[in-house]
């Protein structure tokens, strides 16, 4: 319900917000959007039993714990977090995009 609360808001809101945020927060927007779509999408019907299996998934689970070893929050200077982040922003403002 929240979810459904949250990407509601942020769909009435999304003209709004291309306009007033300056350039440098529009990475945010996008993560932000990013990350409430996914939410919503990973409550849906259709996805839920497959992520479900995956939680189980000790061998998944492990991989994908190696794999975000490799990240660092605190700085972006490993290639591979500049190239993660980059994915991520072009990803998020494509369905900022597609929504708005």
């Amino acid at each position: 319900m929240k979810y459904i609360f949250l990407l509601s808001l942020l769909l009435l809101t999304s003209p709004i917000m291309a306009q007033d945020y300056p350039s440098s927060e529009k990475d945010a927007v996008y993560l932000a959007t990013l990350k409430a779509v996914l939410d919503y999408k990973m409550n849906d019907t259709e996805n839920i039993k497959q992520l479900d299996k995956l939680r189980k998934d000790e061998k998944f689970n492990q991989k994908l714990q190696e794999m975000l070893e490799d990240l660092d929050n605190k700085k972006r200077s490993s290639r591979k977090d500049k190239r993660v982040y980059e994915l991520l922003i072009r990803a998020g403002k494509n369905v900022y995009n597609v929504l708005d």
